[in-house]
């Protein structure tokens, strides 16, 4: 893919849209003033990226972005505009944190806007309500312009939003997909929305959407903003730069990135990051009749918005995951589910993790006479504690990419999980923020029972990031 992506994108092909994105333009250079990296208010002159942007934007854009380009700013402006030139117009700008260190600049962007044109044109402020830093409002014109944030459901309750820009969509936190899903309901057929962050992880919600978008699976354009989109950052600010992160080089790329490959770096913190993980392997429907199998489970509530009940299904003596199932269920239906696959690969041996709130789906399985894994003390399924976890991840990352592999995978969703499994402040491997390792753990228990079938083995706990 090219290191600049921005420029391979389509432009607007509407003569009335275009017409209108020159009135933006001019009403916005004319007009509205920044707050430049000085620190001094500053007339809004278009800078190289947001030149490049401005005439292939689309309506619905997915924006993957180096650190501060002047994309949050160019988008306000944009959509600040258009309250100016069009009745009936709603924006609604949302910030990733509901902080005052993440609001604060946004709202500064705003207060800028609104007394630079009462300076400069105030006849388009006449009859402006605004009485606070996040919200101004025409109410002859309905139009407004709000400033909210993600946390605690939609960051968008009105009925009509015209004008939908997410800000660093990467570091929101919760659960990204349902806010977000929930603001799009409220944007018309017509209206716009812009996704936009600088890099992160290689997995969690802007990571797979913006590389949908790549795909055109999403029905908006994906668009890359890179250091070598933006020659306003000299070589010698990125050294400079290289030097402040030495030790922590992929946050500089996820800051500074020359590409989009380069923008989703895994941190060397992650368990699996010295792994080269990929999918080779094809999901099969059917089993093999000659071969037997072991499914992984790891059992959720099944509330929707929380964590995944999911299964993993190893074939031996390949090694290979052959099959894979994630979604949102009751315990008790999922337990169903899990027996009936069991049934359809030649009566597979069941591994369920077992824990305080999956004991009684472990026993119902084991009850309905289903052939399912037992623990040295008769249990069913296999216990995650500080004892067996680290033996759980270490035998499984060998057998993806130890000197011997014996495994292979089958679905790009638990690649994309071992690649946020990473080091928490805790001191405990976990999911990062926005991502979930379900999937993983129903291969950790299929992988872990399959090396052992018919006993439990003590192993030597100690658990850090796996190496070779």
């Amino acid at each position: 893919m090219s290191t600049s992506t921005i420029e391979q994108s389509r432009p607007l092909n509407s003569c009335g849209v275009s017409l209108l994105n020159a009135r933006r333009r001019r009403l916005i250079e004319a007009n509205l003033e920044v707050k430049n990296k000085q620190g001094k208010i500053v007339p809004f002159i278009f800078n190289t990226a947001q030149e490049k942007f401005w005439n292939v934007r689309t309506g619905k854009d997915a924006v993957l972005k180096l650190r501060q380009p002047g994309f949050t700013t160019l988008m306000m402006a944009a959509n600040f505009a258009d309250t100016l030139l069009s009745d009936g117009i709603d924006v609604a700008t949302v910030a990733h944190k509901k902080t005052t260190d993440v609001l604060r600049p946004i709202r500064e962007k705003l207060d800028i806007f609104m007394k630079a044109m009462q300076k400069n044109n105030p006849a388009f402020l006449e009859g402006a309500d605004y009485d606070s830093l996040e919200y101004v409002s025409w109410s002859k014109r309905r139009s407004s312009f709000r400033i909210t944030s993600c946390g605690g459901g939609s960051p968008v309750q009105s009925s009509t939003v015209h004008r939908l820009h997410f800000t660093e969509v990467a570091l929101m936190e919760g659960n990204v997909e349902d806010a977000i899903t929930g603001a799009l309901v409220a944007v018309p057929e017509d209206g716009s929305v812009t996704l936009e962050s600088r890099g992160c992880s290689p997995s969690g919600y802007f990571h797979d959407f913006w590389q949908d978008s790549l795909k055109d699976e999403t029905g908006y354009r994906a668009h890359f903003i890179g250091t070598l989109d933006f020659p306003e950052y000299t070589p010698e600010f990125l050294e400079a730069r290289r030097k402040e992160f030495r030790g922590r080089m992929h946050l500089y790329y996820q800051h500074y990135p020359e590409t989009p490959e380069q923008a989703f770096q895994a941190p060397p913190n992650c368990y699996f990051a010295a792994c080269p993980l990929e999918v080779t392997v094809i999901p099969i429907d059917e089993p093999d009749p000659t071969c037997q199998y072991v499914i992984g489970a790891d059992i959720a509530e099944g509330v929707e918005g929380g964590n995944y009940s999911t299964i993993a299904v190893k074939e031996i003596p390949t090694g290979d995951y052959v099959y894979t199932w994630r979604g949102h269920e009751r315990p008790k239906d999922f337990a169903v589910r899990v027996m009936r696959i069991a049934e359809k690969f030649n009566n597979a041996l069941i591994a369920p993790e077992r824990n305080t709130e999956s004991e009684a789906v472990c026993g119902t399985i084991q009850d309905s006479g289903a052939n399912i894994w037992c623990d040295e003390d008769g249990k069913p399924g296999i216990r995650t504690d500080a004892n067996t976890r680290p033996i759980l991840l270490q035998e499984f990352a060998e057998s993806l990419c130890g000197k011997n592999p014996t495994s292979k995978l089958c679905d790009p969703e638990v690649v994309r999980e071992c690649k946020s499994f990473c080091l928490q402040k805790s001191g405990k491997y976990k999911a990062n923020a926005g991502a979930y390792d379900d999937l993983l753990f129903a291969h950790l228990m299929a992988n872990y029972a399959a090396a052992r079938p018919a006993s439990f083995a003590i192993l030597d706990p100690g658990e850090g990031g796996f190496s070779f």
